[in-house]
């Protein structure tokens, strides 16, 4: 799922926790958010061990250069390097994003009590 996604529905709870005067279905709300953040940390999981892995790909290969002095590793090793930094990257920002879902779900359940 792209970012895009998770930033219109982080809308949407915002938009319903600064409604003042609107009714809202404050449990159907809370169990909506509640099973995107699954799914949120289903992907972010899954992005840690792609993440991991071209991190361990990475480093093999940059020791493989080392151990065999063969030039041809090196190629790999790069590609291997930045879609790693690329993956960092991704992962940060689905970790921010669900430290910030942790919140608007406090948020919810504060307005169901």
């Amino acid at each position: 799922m792209t970012m895009k996604y998770w930033l219109e529905h982080e809308k949407i709870i915002q938009q319903a926790l600064s409604n003042k005067k609107g009714r809202i279905d404050w449990p159907r709300l809370q169990q909506k958010h509640l099973a995107k953040t699954k799914l949120l940390q289903h992907e972010r999981l899954i992005h840690l061990l792609v993440t991991l892995s071209f991190g361990s790909f990475s480093l093999l290969s940059f020791f493989a250069f080392l151990l065999l002095d063969r030039i041809e590793i090196v190629i790999p090793a790069i590609v291997f390097l930045v879609t790693t930094l690329v993956y960092v990257i991704h992962y940060y920002r689905l970790e921010n994003a669900t430290l910030r879902w942790y919140k608007l779900t406090d948020k919810l359940a504060d307005k169901l009590k």
